[in-house]
């Protein structure tokens, strides 16, 4: 269960020898509201820097002396700057020296502001709050641009697994289309059937020419895709899913058993159209290539690392290692043989995508007994509210009204 936790404040490291002016420093910063930690020199400062990093409460800011005995100021920024890279901490440098050369070295060396002693400590906390809040800009413009970029990505990974799907069956019926129309196997009798299969091998080819046009449609379409970040309850999501293939699952005489280990009142921050139709599209391949008349089971857990497991147990034929990344879209080269043709047309790799949109991940195996496990993860991090339910009788919610249907709690 994640707890929302009061904001806390933010770390600044004052690292200085002189006493005078760490307390100073320290004092005027912790008046403010900030939580200071002090070093005495550059090899206790990067000591602190290095354990605060992996705590969970990591520096968020540091000021920084440029004359101190052992490690200068400037070696403890060549340090940071190499080991700390991915962090973007944002030093303010202090020193004695206004010369042009001294400042000109330390910006070189990653510094982002420079103060000169002796520090104004009213002054010196604004200019902290305003470093600050720059690199808190500069954080959030960041961010914007990972998640343009990971947008753009998901909008070309869901074109290319649209063209894989659309372009296997197409391909297919064009192919057996054509070879009824060459009367490959043996003369048509009928004069009727073979306008027919004109007619059908005609349009299959019109189908073909205009595939292009519809991606190029679908494309515009997706330019302005957005991942919704809605509060979706876990129990309304797996109701929704298992309702949407009852019918299906009616007609193969399929028996679907659902098992909610997690807790009932999970909900999680998710778009709910795209994460539905994840879960939606793997129990459709479960109901589509499952023997006739078997079973098939989704169960609900939390792992040991606190993220949520849709897996879905089926009768499906098992599939190999390579047949597994076919079906998940991670081969950009169709595998051969009838079991993996299938493989590559279940839409599982839309799936995925949708999934990995969601910053999570899907994974299929082969089950011992026959059969295939298909597991949608979805991070802790997407987990808002993970309470357990109060210990009353269990109602028939989850598959209401659904008669082929079974549901375990």
């Amino acid at each position: 269960m994640n707890v929302t936790k009061k904001a806390q404040p933010q770390r600044v490291l004052f690292a200085d020898d002189d006493a005078f002016y760490r307390d100073m420093g320290a004092g005027a910063l912790a008046d403010a509201g900030y939580d200071v930690v002090e070093a005495g020199d550059g090899a206790a400062a990067l000591e602190v820097l290095d354990q605060s990093q992996n705590a969970t409460a990591p520096v968020d800011l540091i000021v920084l002396d440029l004359e101190m005995p052992g490690l200068s100021g400037y070696d403890v920024m060549t340090k940071i700057r190499a080991e700390y890279a991915d962090k973007h901490i944002p030093i303010i440098v202090i020193t004695g020296h206004e010369d042009t050369e001294s400042v000109e070295r330390a910006f070189t060396l990653g510094a982002t502001s420079f103060l000169a002693k002796p520090l104004n400590w009213s002054l010196f906390v604004h200019h902290v709050k305003f470093v600050l809040k720059a690199d808190e800009s500069r954080r959030e413009a960041r961010e914007a641009t990972r998640v343009a970029e990971s947008m753009s990505g998901l909008k070309s990974r869901l074109i290319g697994m649209l063209v894989n799907e659309f372009q296997s069956p197409l391909q297919s019926a064009y192919g057996f289309a054509t070879l009824l129309k060459q009367e490959t196997d043996g003369p048509i009798q009928s004069q009727l059937y073979r306008s027919w299969i004109d007619e059908v091998a005609t349009s299959l080819q019109r189908l073909r020419s205009t595939h292009v046009k519809m991606l190029n449609f679908g494309q515009s379409l997706t330019d302005g895709l957005t991942i919704k970040s809605d509060i979706v309850p876990l129990e309304a999501l797996i109701t929704d899913a298992v309702a949407a293939t009852q019918d299906a699952m009616h007609r193969r005489q399929l028996t679907l058993t659902v098992h909610q280990n997690a807790p009932r009142r999970l909900r999680l921050e998710a778009d709910p159209v795209l994460l539905l139709q994840a879960v939606r599209t793997v129990l459709d391949h479960a109901e589509q290539f499952s023997h006739r008349a078997s079973s098939v089971e989704l169960e609900t857990s939390i792992d040991d690392e606190g993220a949520l497991v849709i897996a879905v147990r089926d009768t499906t034929p098992a599939l190999n290692a390579r047949q597994i990344a076919a079906a998940l879209g991670l081969e950009d080269h169709a595998p051969q043989g009838r079991g993996a043709a299938k493989a590559e047309s279940t839409g599982l790799g839309m799936s995925r995508v949708l999934l990995e949109a969601h910053q999570g991940s899907m994974r299929m195996s082969a089950l011992p007994g026959g059969g295939m496990l298909t597991e949608m993860i979805v991070p802790k991090s997407r987990i808002v509210q993970a309470e357990a339910a109060p210990a009353i009788a269990p109602r028939p919610t989850l598959n209401a009204g659904l008669a082929p249907l079974r549901s375990v709690a």
